[in-house]
């Protein structure tokens, strides 16, 4: 997929298109030529939040779990990003 940037002032003239087009997937939202937002579909936007779930229920499961994972560095990765640090 390729990655679709759009000036704040292009979404703003063509808002209802661009509306329709994220069904293609996400557009990234640029001001002053810096990209300062993301417009998604709704849909992709609740599969984002159910994938989440699902890995931070994964993620307290391998940290319950009785498997010694402190040699395991992706494990303590993700283990660190589900406790914010």
């Amino acid at each position: 997929m390729a990655i679709r940037i759009k000036s704040f002032s292009e979404i703003r003239r063509h808002f209802n298109k661009i509306v329709e087009s994220l069904r293609e997937g996400p557009i990234f939202i640029a001001k002053n030529k810096r990209v300062r937002a993301i417009m998604l579909d709704i849909f992709d936007y609740y599969s984002l939040l159910e994938e989440i779930e699902v890995l931070q229920e994964l993620l307290r499961d391998v940290s319950d779990s009785a498997y010694n994972y402190e040699e395991d560095q992706m494990i303590n990765r993700l283990c660190a990003l589900d406790n914010g640090d």
